[in-house]
């Protein structure tokens, strides 16, 4: 579950302020694990032959969930460091919740493939969703989502009207010092 890390903070619901993670972060164990298996794959039997294989017989879920094991230490890192952005963000004073379910993908794998219109049509889907939750400010984790959503989305979609920040212009902004981030919360 991309959202147990806030569960266990007790992150409220919602809100006009966000984090917002897209799940990439969450699922970046499972990418690391599917793109070297498939590396692997493509050196030898030749990935394309294989995929289509299992679409026809009906076990993309099978190799998905077969091929992208990680570690319950990898997935307990990542999961670490959101807990620490988000308590790091609570220490600076700063009013946020967090979207849970509706922390939804916002189409990085689009973009970085130039698919345009899809990836337009994607963002106004992802947009509406989140006028439709109030959203007002977007405090995001990682720097692909911080671009998509502050640049690529407005150019993309009429009327985008979401703040923007990463957590770290959030605590630059609060001036929160070296030292007061080192200290355990």
């Amino acid at each position: 579950m991309v959202y147990e890390w806030a569960y266990k903070l007790g992150i409220p619901r919602g809100g006009d302020t966000v984090i917002y993670t897209g799940a990439l972060y969450q699922l970046l164990p499972y990418i690391r694990t599917l793109a070297s298996y498939l590396s692997k794959l493509e050196e030898t039997a030749g990935v394309s032959v294989f995929l289509r294989v299992a679409r026809k017989l009906g076990l993309e879920d099978v190799l998905a969930r077969t091929i992208a094991r990680v570690s319950e230490e990898d997935i307990r890192r990542q999961y670490e460091i959101l807990e620490r952005i988000a308590l790091l963000l609570r220490r600076a004073g700063v009013d946020y919740g967090y979207l849970y379910e509706d922390d939804v993908y916002p189409g990085t794998v689009l973009y970085l493939l130039g698919l345009e219109d899809e990836l337009r049509d994607y963002a106004r889907e992802v947009y509406g969703r989140l006028k439709a939750l109030n959203v007002k400010m977007l405090i995001t984790i990682d720097p692909h989502t911080t671009h998509l959503m502050k640049h690529v989305y407005r150019e993309m979609v009429e009327g985008y009207d979401i703040q923007v920040k990463s957590y770290v212009e959030v605590l630059a902004e609060r001036e929160l010092t070296r030292l007061e981030m080192l200290i355990q919360p």
